[in-house]
């Protein structure tokens, strides 16, 4: 079907099958058949298509089909199936075996995407979960954060060195750590210094956001009208310092 863009006739099918990949017949009875078909083809009217039915071509060489089958459909086609009103009990199994494999493949498919949706899910909340626990963890002490030093100084996780205070720095996703979000100043890493009206905590920055590449990235701690990277353009947030490179260029 796919080679000649319509639905095959019987014509093509019997010289599908009984002639090799260069299209030459099998004997001399497949060709001396071929011929006759062909030549049946031919006398029909210009436009008009060798539709598969009773008086088609290859019914017209050789002969109507018998009860029980139609010629080059296969077994368990019968001539009600074709053009008759009620098919036969035989068709009406294989329907219904397709039938049942076509749901079955389909259940398959629903229980596969529900699969995935569960593991975006839990993914998701194990995300979350983790801000809120740098979020609430403003009350332990301890870590590799000195609060007592007028320039504080942490070693980042994707840095190269230590982090200080006025570094320029790379802001990555918390969802896509491989995404760079935007460029800005590092202001501070003080736990106890209050940004949009929270502490930082432990484990995180303030940055001034200065470029932006990803406008539509929402806020870790959005704040007042704050919400997206986009919105931060020119003003302090705070962000895990895990997720903050120093800025190579």
């Amino acid at each position: 079907m796919k080679k000649l863009g319509h639905l095959p006739s019987r014509v093509d099918m019997f010289e599908h099958c009984y002639t090799d990949s260069n299209g030459n017949p099998g004997n001399d009875d497949v060709a001396a058949t071929l011929q006759a078909l062909k030549e049946k083809v031919s006398q029909l009217p210009p436009g008009s298509n060798d539709d598969v039915g009773r008086n088609d071509a290859f019914a017209q060489v050789f002969g109507e089909d018998n009860n029980g089958r139609v010629r080059m459909y296969g077994l368990g086609v019968t001539p009600s199936d074709k053009w008759g009103n009620v098919p036969s009990r035989s068709t009406c199994q294989r329907i219904v075996m397709e039938q049942k494999a076509a749901i079955s493949k389909m259940e398959d498919k629903f229980a596969e995407q529900d699969q995935q949706l569960k593991d975006q899910a839990k993914e998701l909340a194990e995300l979350k979960a983790m801000v809120c626990q740098q979020q609430n963890s403003g009350s332990k002490t301890g870590g590799s954060i000195n609060s007592t030093s007028s320039n504080h100084v942490s070693k980042s996780p994707m840095g190269a060195r230590s982090l200080q205070e006025g570094d320029w720095v790379d802001i990555f996703s918390l969802f896509d750590p491989t995404k760079c979000l935007a460029i800005g100043r590092l202001q501070g890493i003080d736990p106890s210094k209050v940004v949009g009206g929270q502490p930082l905590g432990p484990c995180w920055c303030e940055i001034l956001v200065q470029i932006v590449m990803e406008r539509n990235e929402q806020l870790i701690r959005p704040y007042g009208l704050l919400q997206t990277i986009e919105d931060a353009l020119g003003a302090p947030i705070a962000w895990p310092l895990k997720l903050v490179k120093i800025h190579e260029d």
